[in-house]
């Protein structure tokens, strides 16, 4: 039953007046009969129709059916009301082309959540006489046939009206007949409202007639009825998904260029995301780490690298004190040994222990360290050492001592065995170091010379660099110009350099007769210079004369003007509190500009205290005693420590082409993305656009917003699918080029990037994403979209 309180409808016009369909239309219809609309054209008869059927709203008024308001009516509910009580009968069919018969009558039995299809299918084509037209395509059906499929649609999903809008207009005068006579037949069992301009028609078949002139009723014979109260049943619709899908791919075949277009374009965005993900995921301890397990490397040596541009050969790699603390506290359980500062192949050791925990082995009998005892490794046992380098000498009988043959003496003669140890080339008065061999070890090929206890005096002393990032050091005192702060190189010297002359108070003398105490400081003539702004050149202070390639004799000019000034050195490590810090008086100037003339000389104590936080020292770690190798490295990486193996300086430069790739991936990234989610809006808008009509029927049947959001999220759905599988073919293919080129002219035994699981996780949510997000937008035309305007596009 269905009450019309006071309703009016006003179109709203962009030009000329507003125009009034209907004006306070009081109306009550009954649950069953036929009524008939009449009217001239533009009286308001669709009008009234359209919101009977609630696919057009009042502008003013009250219905009500069965007792239940439209005021209160949301867009699904409306839907739902359409789709339990109402049947629609439409002047111009109104079927789904592309779909058969019997598929345009399924879909009102789905939306009403139906299971038993067939049955009910034959019997309302039966009704319609349309029996054996059940496959049959819509074009292939002529004009009376169409309208008898839209009745048999109407009735199939037994409503409770039927609405019907010229449905002979486009009929000839003995189909119009039958189709009126199939109405009036059906109108026994429920209420059909139908609209017509054929006056003889509306005469013959009228239970009831309503006649309209300019929006208002001039007659109207329907009954009073009892009212009544009558909940609308809620159906849970749902779009067949062999339809949703159908009419998806359709769209995209019926745009084969733009489809393509669309897909190319998201294929680029989200193989460069693949890509940029491979790139960015790329670690250094990652790899290193498959690399050891891959060549079952048994101990590894750890540094600490220099951040200094770490230009091809310039790579130069530090080693920290603080970083040998932090490993010993970090990680007690891990076996490993400290190579003693600038002595590579010496390693410091407590005990034997330390040398059994790598995973070495003694050869027969050894002794515990003490003292002067040391361990020689076999390899070195064996003949390390040429006549001509420094090396072991035994010592005889009768005091003197003769360069090492493991041959007299084997490794069970030779333990116990008193040795000197000659730093460099065999010459007498350099420097000699006494000490025991304690045992010999068999290293099983690891580089060791030997092992010695932490308080081994054999240190070979020379010069130091600073490096910049690593360290400020500064100088600053009372009388300086522009001061300097920080070296260009940090260089340091203790006072055993010799070959250079030093102007001292006074006099010339050669380097290696430097005598500094802790609190003096020789200058190189370049820092003299830098320190006070000066400009001079060693031929202001003094000449030089030669006899052959030997100096001969110096003749002073004059002395350095500032002799005897104090300065302050003041070392720090970046990041950290100062380990130098001492007030030095300036004892001398040395005059070479070329090698060390940025140089500052210490005496040996003052080096040995910036030598021992400064100089390059490695630890070497046995694998197997690490618990988690990855997260072992990853962990000392944050302190800048990293392994340092063959592939190492390989995997920097990757690391900097990576970058640069990388930079060229993100602009390449966002530029596709852009293109890509226009493309795809753009897409789905025109597939909107193309399917309002069928939006329009859809909505009318019964389909709620999400109904059909379903047809266009699956076109949505085959368009991330084939950018998916193309994408991810893409990926694999881009990444293995990719790796192959950054590993060419390397022996990398493993993969640089990869393509893994994540990064497939990662394109198919991209894919996915992208593309579903950029469906929304344009979705929202849909809401919006009235579907009695919808259903009047044109084709």
């Amino acid at each position: 039953m269905f009450e019309f309180e006071n309703i009016s409808k006003t179109y709203k016009s962009k030009r000329g007046p507003d125009c009034e369909a209907l004006k306070g239309i009081n109306l009550t219809l009954p649950d069953t009969g036929f009524v008939i609309v009449c009217g001239r054209s533009g009286c308001g008869k669709s009008t009234l129709l359209n919101i009977i059927g609630g696919l057009d709203k009042p502008t003013s008024g009250e219905i009500r059916f069965n007792g239940n308001s439209f005021s209160s009516f949301k867009d699904d509910d409306f839907a739902n009301y359409r789709n339990y009580a109402v049947g629609f009968i439409f002047q111009e069919f109104n079927l789904i082309d592309n779909l058969n018969v019997t598929q345009n009558l399924e879909i009102v039995l789905t939306l009403q959540n139906k299971k038993e299809k067939t049955a009910l299918i034959e019997n309302a084509l039966k009704k319609v006489g349309l029996q054996g037209y059940e496959r049959r395509n819509i074009n292939e059906l002529s004009g009376g046939q169409r309208q008898r499929v839209a009745i048999a649609r109407a009735l199939v999903k037994s409503p409770k009206i039927i609405l019907a809008d010229e449905p002979t207009g486009n009929l000839d005068s003995k189909t119009s007949t039958e189709i009126f006579d199939l109405l009036k037949e059906l109108s026994k069992n429920c209420l059909i409202v139908a609209v017509t301009h054929d006056s003889e028609k509306a005469k013959e078949y009228h239970d009831y007639l309503i006649e309209l002139s300019d929006g208002e009723i001039v007659f109207n014979n329907c009954p009073e009825v009892e009212k009544r109260y009558e909940p609308i049943e809620k159906i849970k619709s749902s779009l067949p998904p062999s339809v949703s899908f159908g009419m998806g791919a359709e769209n995209l075949i019926r745009k084969p260029v733009r489809s393509a277009s669309a897909i190319v374009v998201a294929v680029i965005a989200i193989f460069c995301i693949a890509v940029l993900q491979s790139l960015l995921s790329y670690s250094r301890t990652e790899v290193q780490s498959r690399i050891i397990k891959k060549e079952q490397i048994e101990i590894i040596s750890l540094v600490r690298m220099v951040k200094d541009d770490l230009r091809d050969k310039e790579e130069r790699f530090d080693f920290l004190s603080s970083t040998v603390d932090f490993l010993q506290e970090r990680f007690p359980e891990v076996a490993c040994l400290k190579d003693k500062r600038n002595e590579i192949g010496r390693f410091l050791v407590e005990s034997s222990e330390d040398i059994l925990n790598m995973g070495f082995e003694f050869i027969g009998e050894y002794y515990e360290l003490d003292g002067e005892i040391i361990y020689i490794s076999e390899d070195n046992f064996y003949g390390m050492f040429s006549d001509s380098d420094g090396g072991y000498y035994i010592y005889n009988d009768d005091g003197t001592y003769t360069k090492f043959n493991s041959s007299r003496f084997p490794p069970d003669k030779a333990v116990g065995k008193k040795i000197k140890y000659i730093d460099g080339y065999h010459q007498e008065d350099t420097s000699k170091y006494d000490y025991i061999i304690g045992g010999v070890v068999d290293t099983k090929g690891f580089n060791v010379k030997e092992f010695v206890p932490r308080n081994f005096a054999g240190t070979r002393r020379g010069r130091e660099t600073l490096n910049k990032n690593e360290y400020s050091v500064a100088i600053s005192g009372e009388n300086f110009g522009k001061g300097l702060d920080g070296f260009e190189y940090n260089t340091m010297s203790n006072s055993n350099v010799s070959g250079y002359a030093v102007l001292t108070d006074g006099t010339v003398i050669n380097n290696s007769e430097l005598e500094l105490s802790d609190s003096e400081v020789v200058l190189g003539l370049n820092a003299y210079n830098k320190l006070f702004c000066g400009n001079s050149s060693i031929s202001d202070y003094l000449e030089i004369k030669y006899q052959g390639s030997e100096k001969e004799e110096y003749t002073l000019h004059k002395l350095p003007e500032h002799l005897g000034e104090e300065i302050k050195l003041n070392i720090t490590e970046v990041g950290g509190n100062p380990f130098f810090d001492k007030s030095l008086k300036i004892a001398g100037v040395l005059m070479n500009q070329g090698y060390v003339g940025d140089n500052y000389f210490l005496s040996d104590a003052n080096y040995d205290a910036i030598a021992d936080k400064t100089q390059i020292r490695t630890v070497y770690v046995k694998v197997d005693t690490v618990r988690n190798l990855k997260n072992f490295l990853r962990d000392i990486g944050y302190k800048g420590v990293y392994v340092n193996e063959a592939y190492l300086a390989r995997l920097l430069s990757i690391e900097r082409e990576i970058s640069k790739v990388s930079n060229i991936f993100e602009i390449f990234l966002v530029f596709f993305i852009i293109i890509m989610v226009i493309m795809v809006i753009n897409l789905i808008s025109i597939s909107i656009l193309s399917r309002k009509k069928e939006i329009g029927i859809l909505k009318a049947l019964g389909a709620k917003n999400r109904d059909i959001f379903a047809i266009y999220f699956s076109e949505s759905f085959i368009l991330a699918v084939s950018v998916f599988l193309l994408s991810l073919g893409g990926a694999i293919g881009g990444i293995a080029f990719l790796d192959k080129d950054f590993r060419t002219g390397s022996t990398l035994p493993v993969t640089v990037i990869k393509t893994d699981v994540f990064i497939v996780l990662t394109i198919l949510a991209a894919s996915f994403a992208a593309i579903f997000l950029a469906t929304l937008i344009p979705l929202n035309k849909i809401k919006k979209m009235n579907p009695v305007d919808s259903i009047k596009a044109i084709d």
